[in-house]
């Protein structure tokens, strides 16, 4: 098999894994189930780099744009049209962020290792927890920004246990790789 069947085949497999991830819910809090969707997230960057491992998480959301129902575990009656919100924005509703994080935190991870060329605790740890904060970041800040959504006591009430719970599933993401380690090679820019 050539080398950009095996590139072509390694984004569809993220992304289907991203997929897969989002469909998995954790009961969590009775509003809104936590999904384990940020591991293969993370994964696709650190495995695939920092050009396949966006490519898949770009992937995921054209398919979710096109109508596969990829984005609905997030509030899926929030009215968004309300607060004069873009047809994107409506169709992907507060997820919006969230999966430009996605690319963003893939990207970073797969950079990181790229950059130090080997999988060691201060690359994972950076590649690991770097994203984790950065879908935080850009997940959070559309929302705020494009809904002015309010930040307050009650908003860091709602995010803690989402915050901690990505903590933990990044800690499982950080042991896998720690323990692979030795059998893994630091992906390369596939061009």
């Amino acid at each position: 098999m050539n080398k950009a069947a095996v590139n072509i085949i390694l984004v569809l497999l993220f992304a289907l894994l991203t997929a897969v991830g989002g469909a998995i819910k954790i009961p969590f809090l009775p509003y809104h189930p936590n999904t384990v969707q940020i591991i293969p997230v993370i994964l696709a960057g650190a495995l695939l780099g920092s050009t396949r491992g966006p490519l898949s998480q770009l992937l995921f959301i054209f398919l979710g744009l096109l109508g596969l129902p990829l984005f609905n575990e997030l509030a899926p009656t929030f009215p968004t049209a309300a607060f004069g919100a873009s047809a994107l924005f409506a169709r992907t509703g507060l997820k919006a962020g969230w999966l430009m994080g996605f690319v963003a935190a893939s990207y970073l991870a797969g950079r990181v290792v790229e950059y130090s060329r080997r999988y060691d605790f201060a690359s994972i740890s950076a590649a690991v927890w770097g994203s984790v904060f950065l879908i935080y970041m850009i997940g959070l800040g559309v929302p705020i920004v494009a809904l002015k959504v309010p930040y307050g006591p009650t908003f860091i009430d709602w995010l803690w246990p989402f915050f901690v719970a990505d903590l933990a599933k990044g800690l499982l993401v950080f042991i896998f790789l720690m323990n692979m380690r030795k059998v893994l090679t630091p992906p390369t820019d596939p061009a």
